[in-house]
């Protein structure tokens, strides 16, 4: 990366130490500067599929075993199948970023009318494996509402305090870090399929910020 110019964003990596660097436990960010000293392009690496404050369905620990072979201008790649890559991308774009920028709406959209009916039908049953329904439909409801764009998906579940979640998607407030702005939690308990779930996240989002709270302790002596 730093031979294509690229920096580290957050600077916090530690390959001695892998489960002590910060870049593990949320995403190992990169960026490319301009000459005006503005982000032109930003790579995010990701040693899971969420962060370890977070709830987490899907563990990368068999990439390769779930990947398909491809072949690309003649080239054999591995990739994830379609459902897979939209399972994975409604997993980060509504679990970890909420739904609350636009381009996840626009992933979310595009990555649903490029599958096929049986193909949604496999996305489903897998959300509803990972208790990730209800986050799902928030973005579908919110694609429709947001974005003009009917996904032709009817919620089998509640989707509490739907308006005010519109609200805040739409308001633009939101978007960014969730330390920036603590009250995303209270969303992403809402995406949660039910009570039980929300109070799982919660305690894991808590045993988060006390490690955080050591990490910095650590760090600062």
């Amino acid at each position: 990366m730093r031979s294509l110019g690229y920096v580290e964003l957050k600077e916090e990596s530690n390959f001695d130490e892998l489960e002590q660097s910060r870049a593990y436990h949320i995403d190992y960010s990169w960026v490319k500067y301009n000459a005006n000293g503005r982000i032109a392009c930003n790579a995010e690496m990701h040693w899971q599929a969420t962060n370890s404050a977070l709830i987490s369905p899907e563990e990368f620990t068999s990439l390769k075993a779930k990947s398909i072979e491809v072949n690309i201008l003649s080239k054999e790649i591995r990739l994830f199948s379609k459902v897979d890559n939209a399972y994975l991308m409604i997993l980060h774009h509504g679990l970890v970023d909420n739904w609350f920028q636009l381009r996840h709406l626009i992933d979310l959209a595009v990555a649903i009318r490029t599958l096929t009916p049986e193909e949604i039908d496999s996305l489903k049953q897998r959300l509803s494996e990972g208790k990730m329904l209800t986050c799902f439909y928030y973005g579908v409801h919110l694609c429709r509402d947001i974005l003009n764009v009917n996904l032709d998906l009817k919620s089998p579940v509640s989707l509490p305090q739907y308006k005010k979640y519109h609200d805040a998607v739409a308001s633009g407030k939101l978007v960014g870090k969730w330390s920036d702005n603590r009250s995303k939690l209270y969303y992403y308990l809402l995406l949660q399929d039910n009570h039980l779930e929300r109070i799982k996240a919660l305690i894991k989002f808590v045993r988060y910020s006390i490690r955080e709270v050591k990490f910095k302790m650590k760090k600062s002596s």
